[in-house]
């Protein structure tokens, strides 16, 4: 999986020859997570914690162990992303140089956003 797709972020219900990968990955995410638990804690979730060694290799194929976190972070970026360039259309509508949208006029919603956010501005600028 991880040579071919360049990951090993593994999609939930993923089968790779016959074998349901993904729920497999979801499983050693649990058993790494029990590392921290007490003992009476992993063994009451029938979650035996992985090894060093497992975790190892596991590594060495950059598994992400906290899959929300990783997700988070990335749209985060994604969101910066956005921002600057919503802040750069934001930016030639009020210079007037608005040519953003047909007609060489910016979209309503960015004259909108301007209109009604001038501290929003001073911060992207």
């Amino acid at each position: 999986f991880v040579a071919r797709e360049g990951h090993a972020d593994v999609p939930d219900r993923h089968v790779e020859d016959g074998e349901n990968l993904g729920s497999w990955l979801g499983t050693q995410r649990s058993r790494y997570t029990a590392r921290d638990l007490p003992e009476a804690e992993w063994k009451a979730k029938h979650a035996s914690p992985l090894s060093d060694e497992e975790v190892r290799r596991l590594e060495e194929v950059d598994v992400v162990w906290d899959v929300a976190a990783a997700r988070w972070e990335r749209n985060f970026e994604l969101l910066r992303a956005f921002v600057a360039r919503d802040a750069r259309d934001e930016r030639r509508v009020e210079d007037g140089r608005g040519e953003t949208g047909r007609g060489g006029r910016a979209p309503e919603h960015l004259e909108r956003r301007v209109r009604r956010a001038p501290e929003r501005r001073a911060r992207t600028a």
